[in-house]
């Protein structure tokens, strides 16, 4: 099975200067390296890379805010995923849950300090912390589904465009 590179011009980068050509990887040793190869060796392929790609902005997630997470990761990986084959819909709402999952997640969950500056002073922060688990469980079981079926996601907007 070859492997798929994008060229960072897709990205938006290119080379400033007279005429240069538009940077199309990353030089590493005097090697060419391009930058979906990385993607493309993962173990699991397409599978892998949606994986890492999905816990890095989970991950990302406990201490950015969305905001910056969909200005700075996204236009990075996306292009890539979406050149290794997968439909831009439900990359799309991968992310926005997957997103939305980390938010509710110790040790910086967003969402739990919002509720926290709105909860009266009984209920205790360990309380918001343990009734948030459920969620964090119905997110994660969701996300698994939409892996499984990604018909759940892409039927109805196939359906109305």
């Amino acid at each position: 099975m070859g492997t798929q590179a994008v060229p960072l011009s897709s990205l938006g980068l290119t080379a400033k200067g007279g005429g240069n050509p538009p940077v199309t990887g990353i030089s590493v040793d005097s090697r060419q390296v391009q930058p979906g190869t990385l993607f493309a060796a993962m173990p699991g392929g397409v599978i892998g890379a949606t994986v890492m790609v999905m816990l890095l902005i989970f991950l990302l997630g406990f201490i950015l805010d969305f905001i910056e997470i969909t200005f700075v990761v996204v236009p990075i990986v996306g292009p890539i995923l979406l050149a290794m084959g997968l439909d831009p819909v439900w990359l799309g709402i991968m992310i926005a849950i997957n997103l939305q999952t980390s938010f509710l997640t110790p040790p910086f969950g967003f969402a739990l300090f919002y509720l926290r500056g709105v909860a009266p002073p009984s209920v205790a922060t360990r309380d918001i912390y343990r009734g948030v688990v459920p969620f964090i469980i119905i997110q994660l079981l969701l996300m698994l589904m939409l892996a499984i079926w990604p018909s759940l996601a892409t039927w109805l907007p196939s359906i109305v465009f």
